[in-house]
């Protein structure tokens, strides 16, 4: 078994072909070899029958030519013809009377062959009255021995003799039959022969895909893998199509596996932080109020607006430190079934200083998600766009709102700049941005919120033109 473990697949299905090739090759043989002598001997056997048929016919002659033939006057009556019917017909013959006693033999050679008996057994003798012919076979070294019994009658139907007819059929193979088992064996040899180049093409061509698949396999990575091609849609159509499809979902996995490690990074970062900035931020307005109650100064105005700047500063650092903490700390979904038009009109009401255009369907809209969560995306990308517009340019934003048998669709459009083809990619992680104030979370932290509301987000952009950002979120 370990061997078997260790040969190739491509040796196996080529040994597998050449047993069973072999295999019919043997069977073939065996069988014509079988019906060779069994041919063989049915010749033999019509030959002699053959042979009996025309002795009897001839001995049949002679008795109708006689006045009366009885069991009293036979012997005297086949003596002189037996000479001349064992010549003529090439055949030994013996003639028994009813009692199975031999009286008469063509050849007195023939009575020292072991099988040939001087007297037959009266259950013989009734054996061959009954069927009126019976063949006996023996072998002797390499030649089997034929002896035909059969029952003669006199002109008056009466039971008159037996005669019985010895029939040598040597079975050495004659040069004839030689010749064609010679053929026959050349002709088995050269279609092994040839049996074996297609076995070894073929096995060699079976496997030649699946080879080129192992390498393919073996040269696999995270990603950058290219797909393999296959023109028959069989069995290794399929395998191939199920590796396709396995580096599609390794490469997807690869790139959400490392997009959770970098915001797994921010966000233990977004931590640390925020837990830095704020410590020190509440002792500094503690001190900075106190300050400003105890200082005395002649210019109070002046103090005033040192402390007033010193607390929005603060209160900035708290900002920053908090949209760090909320990046950090995303609350889990509450997700139920609500109007998102009605949601969306809302969130338009509060940009009331915008130009922005809604398209929705008639009546309700229902998805399921967390409706604060969906507010916090929706100010965001309303805010993103708005702010995407360059300022010698009037900001226009249009929402579109599609209502699918499965799904939500909101697109929200703007007239901005665009986004670089080469800084697309980079679009939603942490810290990166376009704008030259915020820092870069926002789009991150829509990202997650809406993957984690079993939705989808995306984007559209061209130079100068826009950039259109698409939102798909679950019915049910």
């Amino acid at each position: 078994m370990s061997f078997l473990n260790s040969i190739t697949l491509r040796s196996r299905i080529f040994l597998s072909m050449l047993v069973l090739l072999l295999l019919s090759l043997v069977i073939t043989g065996a069988f014509s070899i079988y019906h060779f002598y069994e041919e063989n001997e049915e010749y033999h056997n019509k030959r002699l029958t053959r042979k009996a048929s025309n002795l009897l016919s001839a001995i049949d002659y002679h008795f109708k030519t006689v006045d009366f033939v009885d069991t009293e006057n036979l012997d005297s009556i086949i003596e002189p013809k037996l000479k001349e019917w064992a010549d003529i017909h090439n055949l030994d013959v013996l003639f028994y009377n009813m009692e199975g006693e031999l009286i008469r033999s063509s050849s007195q050679q023939v009575l020292e062959h072991k099988d040939i008996k001087r007297m037959l057994s009266p259950t013989f003798v009734f054996q061959v009255i009954n069927e009126t012919s019976v063949i006996t076979k023996s072998q002797e070294d390499t030649t089997t021995v034929l002896i035909a019994y059969h029952f003669i009658r006199d002109s008056f139907k009466n039971p008159l003799s037996i005669i019985a007819i010895p029939y040598f059929e040597n079975e050495t193979i004659p040069d004839q039959d030689i010749e064609f088992i010679e053929y026959l064996i050349t002709l088995y040899i050269v279609l092994f022969t040839l049996a074996v180049v297609i076995a070894y093409f073929l096995s060699n061509y079976i496997t030649q895909s699946l080879s080129t698949i192992g390498q393919k396999l073996s040269h696999t990575q995270i990603n950058k893998n290219v797909p393999l091609q296959w023109k028959s849609n069989d069995e290794i159509g399929q395998l191939v199509k199920e590796y396709n499809r396995m580096l599609a979902e390794l490469e997807d996995n690869a790139v959400k596996l490392a997009r959770s490690e970098r915001e797994s990074a921010w966000k233990e970062m977004a931590k640390q932080v925020a837990h830095e900035i704020k410590n020190p931020l509440t002792p500094m307005r503690l001190l900075v109020q106190q300050l400003e109650f105890t200082l005395k100064t002649d210019d109070k105005e002046q103090l005033k607006d040192f402390t007033k700047a010193m607390l929005d500063q603060i209160d900035a650092m708290v900002t920053i430190a908090d949209a760090f903490s909320r990046f950090a700390d995303m609350p889990t979904s509450k997700r139920q079934q609500f109007d998102v038009k009605s949601l969306l009109e809302r969130t338009i009401a509060i940009f009331s200083n915008l130009d922005i255009d809604i398209e929705s369907p008639d009546g309700e809209v229902m998805v399921l998600a967390d409706k604060d969560q969906l507010l916090r995306v929706f100010n965001n990308l309303i805010k993103n766009a708005w702010q995407s517009v360059p300022e010698a340019r009037d900001p226009k934003i249009s929402i579109r709102l599609i209502d699918n048998l499965e799904n939500v669709q909101i697109e929200i459009k703007d007239n901005g700049s665009g986004i670089d083809p080469e800084k697309q990619e980079r679009v939603f992680e942490p810290s990166f941005t376009t704008k030259s104030t915020g820092m870069g979370l926002g789009l991150a932290m829509s990202q997650n919120i809406i993957e984690g509301l079993k939705g989808k987000i995306w984007f559209e952009s061209e130079a100068e033109n826009g950039t259109t950002f698409y939102i798909s979120l679950p019915k049910k």
